[in-house]
């Protein structure tokens, strides 16, 4: 039997860089209101999947999911029969439980969604957290209610496209549980029983090669100083666990709740820029190294320079890297300094948030 319960509808995928973000609104929300039920609009077997509902308990649509591609490529035709078909899936989803709000933070996934809303009448919110607009929040947010952003500069770009008074800077979303944690149990958890300084590692839920191997190559060094948590990726962890036997190495391929307890309980974080993970650390005012994937994280990157060590693919010097892990490690004062600084650069948003959609509830 149906649920009565009004819903309010969440949508993001394809990657975790749109879903972290939109559970922490989700986390407020349920904290909140226990008189609706939360739904999830994702790609069929995107990443997104199992964390909503395995790991969040929300209940989850899947549809069909395409990609508009810049340039010429053979997908563009049958992706747009799969945006096409899409649309009128989203069309039936809003029919059948005619949601109260629709809150998307990118994804092309969240494309016919948020047209089938604007047919159909239904408030939805476009959320920009990276530094650059991508196509599918540029066409979702000329449709959108609300636009929100984390950035000055996403406030002037998103002005000049929809008009001033539909932009709003809330800051970035994070679930406020991250900050609840016992470090003893965290340690317990990565068998982690030395006095050493504590070194996460990670490259995203997809991992990343070039991380994973300066690691690897630098292994022996880092680990003199530092015990490594070391996240390689769905997929990548099958010849880099056997290393996991290594004494201060631990391997996984993938956290989901058990995340939160490897960003507390680390000295020194490395991470790609995805600006999800980067939330998360400058909510923790962690010191960072950050090495972007080459691209449009290169500009969410720019906006740690001085703040952190930030090192570029494309002219990585890894002598120089080992010498600012060395002095990271060996002083406590410079890991914090580090650390405040990196607390400044994202401002967290959920309360200014909360009040915009609760305006529409």
């Amino acid at each position: 039997m149906e649920n009565k319960k009004d819903k309010i509808f969440f949508s993001g995928g394809g990657t975790l860089g749109s879903v972290v973000p939109l559970l922490g609104l989700y986390e407020d929300l349920n904290n909140k209101y226990d008189n609706y039920e939360y739904c999830w609009v994702g790609t069929k077997n995107g990443p997104e999947k199992d964390v909503v509902v395995k790991y969040n308990n929300i209940r989850y649509f899947g549809i069909n999911s395409g990609k508009f591609r810049r340039y010429f490529d053979v997908r563009n035709f049958f992706d747009f029969f799969n945006v096409f078909v899409a649309f009128f899936q989203c069309i039936s989803l809003i029919k059948n439980h005619k949601p109260k709000i629709i809150l998307t933070a990118g994804g092309f996934v969240c494309v016919p969604l948020c047209l089938a809303a604007r047919i159909l009448k239904v408030p939805f919110f476009v959320h920009q957290q990276d530094y650059e607009i991508g196509l599918a929040n540029k066409i979702m947010a000329r449709f959108a209610n609300v636009v929100t952003v984390v950035l000055d500069k996403s406030l002037k770009d998103y002005s000049s496209i929809v008009g001033v008074n539909k932009v709003i800077k809330t800051g970035n979303l994070v679930k406020k549980s991250i900050f609840d944690f016992d470090y003893s149990s965290a340690k317990n958890f990565f068998n982690i029983h030395s006095e050493k300084k504590i070194l996460l590692v990670t490259g995203g839920g997809t991992g990343a090669e070039f991380i994973n191997n300066l690691i690897l190559n630098n292994l022996e060094v880092i680990l003199k100083n530092y015990e490594v948590i070391h996240l390689v990726g769905k997929g990548k962890g099958l010849d880099i666990k056997a290393k996991g036997e290594i004494v201060g190495y631990h391997v996984y391929e993938f956290l989901t709740t058990e995340m939160k307890m490897a960003l507390n309980i680390a000295d020194v974080i490395i991470s790609r820029a995805g600006f999800s993970i980067l939330t998360e650390i400058c909510a923790l005012k962690k010191p960072l190294i950050l090495i972007p994937l080459p691209g449009h994280q290169d500009l969410n990157a720019k906006l740690f320079e001085n703040k952190a060590f930030v090192y570029y693919q494309e002219n990585f010097d890894n002598n120089k890297f080992l010498e600012d892990l060395e002095k990271l490690f060996s002083s406590d004062e410079l890991r914090k300094i580090v650390g405040d600084e990196v607390g400044t650069v994202i401002e967290i948003g959920n309360d200014i948030y909360m009040k915009l959609v609760e305006e529409y509830l």
